[in-house]
C-alpha cells in the first residue's frame, strides 16, 4: 500500500479549486446593435494577472472595408462619459466580419461595457453590456 502525503493531496485540491475559480471569472457579453446598424457579436473577457484582461471580440454586420474601434467603458453604458480604454482597431473583411484579441490594462471587475464605433465619424454601432 502506498502512502500519499497529505501535502500533495492539499496541493492537488488547491490547484483544482483555483482552476475552477479562474474558469468562473470569465465573462461573455453580447454586442447589441444600435441605431439600426445591424452590428452584432460577442466579447469574451478573461482575467489575467492583476489589473489586466484579455478580450476576444467576434463581430458581424459591419460594413466591409470600414475601420472600427472598440472601447471599454468603466462608468456604465457605451453612451456614458467617463474613463475609456481603447481595446482594438480593426477593419471589417469583405463579408462584414471582424475578430480581435487584445490584452488591456483594465481589471475585469471594472469593465461595464464595450463599444463598436466607426473610426471615420465615431458613430456608435453596437454596445456589449458587461454584467
Amino acid at each position: 500500500m502506498h502512502r500519499v502525503s497529505l501535502l500533495s493531496v492539499i496541493l492537488a485540491a488547491c490547484l483544482a479549486t483555483s482552476i475552477a475559480l479562474a474558469a468562473g471569472d470569465k465573462v461573455s457579453a453580447d454586442f447589441q446593435s444600435l441605431a439600426a446598424s445591424g452590428v452584432t457579436g460577442k466579447a469574451d473577457l478573461n482575467p489575467m494577472k492583476a489589473g489586466q484582461t484579455f478580450v476576444h471580440g467576434s463581430l458581424r454586420g459591419l460594413a466591409p472595408g470600414v475601420e472600427y474601434v472598440s472601447l471599454i467603458y468603466q462608468d456604465g453604458s457605451c453612451t456614458a462619459g467617463g474613463p475609456t480604454t481603447e481595446v482594438a482597431r480593426y477593419t471589417a473583411n469583405n463579408t462584414g466580419t471582424a475578430n480581435f484579441n487584445q490584452k488591456v490594462d483594465v481589471d475585469i471587475t471594472t469593465i461595464k461595457s464595450i463599444s463598436v464605433q466607426r473610426v471615420s465619424d465615431n458613430a456608435l454601432q453596437a454596445c456589449a453590456p458587461v454584467n
